[in-house]
């Protein structure tokens, strides 16, 4: 990831908080009674809205543990019923969609997948089953299946606010920010008070670098939600997409009130903290995320770059081994262990970390430009020149990107005049 000033590495991520709603990121369940496949977070019946007496008494233990949001005895129940009882298709579907929420919720992305996968077979025509598969491949991290699943259930039924909403957020997990906008914008069309709609196109919008838009939607989704952490987070990051540090510290200050456990906010308030020059306060958030959650491959780039910006780098770079491991595809992985090296004054290793990373992200100008001082510094000054042209043809603007972290050409044949 380019390092665009002290920490440009404004990461959002989406949480899933709480269980109050069974942890279901936005699971459709109107094959189930008692739901609808309208809410961007449908929530089991309430304990004290009795569901619709099913039926078939073979299938009533699964739903009266839908009912009681127990995950546990929703897979015990749902599955003995899918084993031994006597269901119809229909039936059967609604079994397989009640366990494979529960699955998800105890985060077996693939054991939901397969559940949401079979009941999508019996029910081939439920816009609702495409729904629910597609959201389990996004927590496989397979976000082209996701979208394919959507637009599929979009063909299906064009009036749903929430295949909409799901489409958005697997093409902003692409990165198309633009056109996930759209996809919230004919949600909310179709449902105006859809909160998590305009929550989602705020946070698009700040992708886009269109941070006034964002901030009328993310003020709007929080009027609506107030004790949305997620919608905090998202006006944090629009507040300091404006170089608005103050109010983006003060956002995520109430997003970790509102969800202590989250690593993601500590990470993106500490960003904020580098933004403002607070180094102190951004490697105490930083080492709080490392705590909450010490396997995650944003965290642990965090502090591998920041350690290594501030002049740890000799205590950086455990991290950025524990990244490379945690993360072997991972362009930047490689991109900030070659930073961490360059600082340790390790050049020939940096310029090996650095072509790891190119063969991932063969034309990322801060990547290039990374090889090419590794190069600078160890006297090869044609492939440095070389590689230094590349990145300023990719962005003309990277030698001012990469200032901020200390790589400056020291070469007046090289380096531009400032």
């Amino acid at each position: 990831m380019q390092k665009a000033a002290i920490l440009g590495r404004m990461i959002l991520v989406r949480t899933m908080l709480g269980i109050a709603t069974l942890g279901i990121a936005t699971l459709s369940m109107a094959m189930l009674p008692a739901a609808s496949a309208d809410e961007p977070a449908p929530a089991p019946a309430s304990p004290s809205e009795p569901a619709p007496a099913p039926s078939n008494a073979d299938l009533a233990p699964c739903l009266d543990a839908f009912k009681q949001q127990d995950v546990d005895l929703m897979v015990a129940t749902c599955g003995k019923a899918l084993e031994g009882g006597k269901l119809s298709d229909e039936e059967r579907a609604t079994a397989l969609t009640t366990r494979g929420i529960a699955e998800d919720a105890r985060h077996e992305a693939d054991k939901a997948y397969a559940d949401f996968d079979a009941a999508l077979a019996l029910m081939p025509k439920s816009a609702t089953a495409y729904i629910n598969r597609g959201i389990a491949s996004m927590a496989r991290h397979d976000a082209d299946a996701a979208l394919a699943d959507f637009s599929r259930a979009i063909a299906l039924d064009r009036g749903s606010a929430n295949a909409y909403f799901q489409r958005g957020l697997a093409l902003d997990a692409r990165g198309d920010q633009a056109t996930a906008a759209d996809d919230f914008s004919k949600a909310i069309e179709l449902k105006p008070d859809f909160a998590a709609a305009y929550r989602e196109r705020g946070i698009a919008e700040a992708g886009a670098r269109r941070y006034d838009d964002a901030l009328r939607d993310l003020d709007k989704a929080i009027a609506m939600q107030p004790d949305d952490a997620v919608a905090y987070e998202g006006r944090g990051h629009a507040h300091a997409g404006r170089q608005e540090y103050d109010k983006a510290i003060a956002d995520f200050s109430q997003a970790i009130k509102l969800a202590p456990d989250q690593a993601g906010i500590y990470n993106s308030r500490a960003s904020a903290y580098g933004y403002k020059g607070d180094l102190k306060n951004a490697l105490l958030d930083f080492r709080a995320a490392y705590r909450l959650a010490p396997k995650d491959p944003t965290v642990l780039d965090s502090l591998c770059y920041f350690l290594s910006l501030t002049g740890k780098a000799d205590e950086g770079i455990a991290y950025c081994d524990q990244l490379v491991a945690a993360a072997p595809n991972r362009a930047d992985a490689y991109g900030s262990r070659a930073y961490a090296k360059l600082r340790l004054g390790q050049f020939q290793a940096a310029a090996d970390d650095a072509n790891k990373a190119l063969v991932i992200a063969p034309n990322r100008s801060d990547l290039l430009f990374t090889r090419a001082y590794a190069e600078e510094r160890m006297g090869d000054i044609t492939n440095a020149t070389r590689d230094y042209r590349a990145a300023r043809a990719a962005d003309p603007s990277i030698d001012a990107t990469m200032q901020p972290s200390g790589l400056v050409p020291g070469s007046k044949a090289i380096a531009p005049k400032w």
